[in-house]
């Protein structure tokens, strides 16, 4: 396993084809600035940036995986209320869990019975505190 997001499995095997395109991620800290009237502005540190993930998939039936049924679980996801780990080579990827922020879909390869057959997924995973 290469790793996972809650139930969704990232796997290569010989009949199953799973995994990340790439991963980016995002973090940082929040500053504020205070105008002064006669000088520089000065900064606050606030604390830090929630961390935030982008990861591209191919949902293919080809390599065994349903792409229809894994689109739907992935929308479901966004749009529920869940948190999920974020699990890449048995490590999280951070102290916290992520809420599935967004889900965009390309479908690419439609058969003529309207069955899909290959579809590209990006994923948006902020960090859940």
């Amino acid at each position: 396993m290469v790793g996972c997001l809650g139930d969704v499995i990232f796997n290569v095997s010989e009949d199953y084809l799973l995994t990340p395109e790439s991963i980016s991620g995002s973090t940082g800290a929040e500053w504020a600035k205070h105008d002064s009237l006669h000088g520089k502005s000065a900064s606050e540190y606030i604390g830090p940036k929630l961390k935030s993930y982008k990861i591209p998939l191919t949902l293919d039936a080809r390599f065994g995986v349903p792409p229809r049924r894994t689109l739907e679980t992935l929308q479901a996801m966004a749009e529920g209320s869940g948190v999920y780990w974020f699990v890449i080579g048995g490590r999280p990827v951070g102290d916290r869990p992520y809420k599935l922020h967004a889900v965009s879909d390309s479908w690419d390869n439609v058969l003529n019975d309207g069955a899909l057959l290959q579809c590209k997924v990006s994923l948006e995973l902020e960090e859940y505190v």
